[in-house]
């Protein structure tokens, strides 16, 4: 395969996969249309199949830049044109879903509802008990000892970024953060799911049935994005011995592929017609994205934009986790680079 096609690949892959769930946006809830309760099926009435249609025209083109944009950046190694193909495309389809849920709101059902959410301790676990929650942390601590007991194996320099042909274009040293660096970066990303998990287990409200399966089927997710993270970051801290370098179109595939397969289950309980049960008033919805509501005790709420959950920003806690979800991988990156 050419350079060219190689690059073509790579730039349309990730563009299309984000694209496509930016596109798919409208039909995630059956009764929810960009963030706002209807009484219908959205795609029954021409009203609102046109504003589903002015919304993904904009998806589309500014996915079409993504990828042009991209293209010219795995082409030609121009970092500043893939930024700036992901940035136009995360951009863009922020404001055109908020300027569909502006044109959303007259079709409002207007439906008076009650959030209610228990105080009290849930008897809820997370999938899979602690051994499911430990044994991820515990490969990349494997993969650690390993590294630490075969020290004299690792190449005194070796390399860590590739280009479009499998060519290294990026190094690091035998230095502790060079050989460790990728399993710290993990290990922060990994707590930060698990702290996602935590959250919903512990702070978001028991409502209808399909809640319940939706709110399980989100843990599981979470759940299985700690074990690829934690496999992905110990292959590559363990790749400068057992030096076997997957080509980045496979890589990317299998990536896209496993975040695709995780995300199934939770885009087929969108199609459900309870999905849109979630009890929250549409008032507290600001742009159909942010959740606000003082008199909601809950701090994660099942989210209007997307899949998952979202934070109540009225209540102070989220503040303090939405920091501590930053911090720790800006933390974690902090030390490996400044060492």
């Amino acid at each position: 395969m050419t350079p060219a096609f190689n690059a073509f690949v790579l730039a349309t892959l990730a563009p299309l996969f984000a694209g496509t769930t930016l596109w798919i946006v409208p039909k995630f809830r059956r009764t929810l249309f960009f963030g706002v309760r209807i009484a219908a099926d959205w795609s029954l009435a021409p009203e609102t199949r046109r504003v589903a249609r002015v919304y993904q025209s904009q998806i589309a083109v500014w996915t079409l830049l993504d990828v042009a944009l991209s293209f010219i950046g795995i082409r030609w190694n121009n970092v500043s044109a893939i930024v700036a193909g992901n940035l136009a495309l995360a951009v863009g389809g922020t404001i055109a879903y908020f300027l569909a849920n502006r044109a959303a709101r007259p079709f409002a059902s207007g439906t008076p509802v009650l959030r209610t959410a228990s105080l009290s301790p849930s008897p809820e676990t997370l999938p899979g008990g602690v051994a499911a929650l430990l044994t991820p942390f515990a490969v990349l601590g494997l993969a650690a000892i390993w590294l630490a007991t075969h020290w004299d194996a690792i190449p005194l320099r070796f390399p860590v970024h590739f280009d479009i042909a499998g060519q290294p274009n990026g190094w690091a040293h035998r230095t502790w953060k060079g050989v460790f660096g990728s399993l710290i970066q993990g290990a922060s990303v990994m707590a930060t799911l698990l702290g996602v998990a935590v959250g919903i287990v512990r702070s978001s409200p028991r409502g209808s049935e399909w809640s319940g399966r939706f709110r399980r089927a989100t843990l599981r997710f979470l759940i299985g994005m700690l074990w690829a993270m934690s496999l992905l970051f110990s292959w590559i801290a363990l790749n400068p011995i057992l030096g076997f370098q997957m080509p980045p179109i496979l890589l990317t595939v299998l990536i896209l592929g496993a975040v695709g397969a995780l995300a199934f289950p939770l885009l087929r309980l969108g199609s459900d017609p309870d999905s849109g049960t979630d009890a929250t008033p549409d008032s507290a919805w600001k742009m159909g994205i942010i959740y606000y509501n003082p008199e909601d005790p809950a701090l994660m709420v099942e989210k209007r934009f997307g899949l998952g959950y979202t934070v109540n920003f009225a209540n102070r806690t989220s503040w303090v986790l939405m920091a501590l979800t930053l911090a720790v991988p800006v933390v974690a990156l902090v030390i490996i680079r400044g060492a």
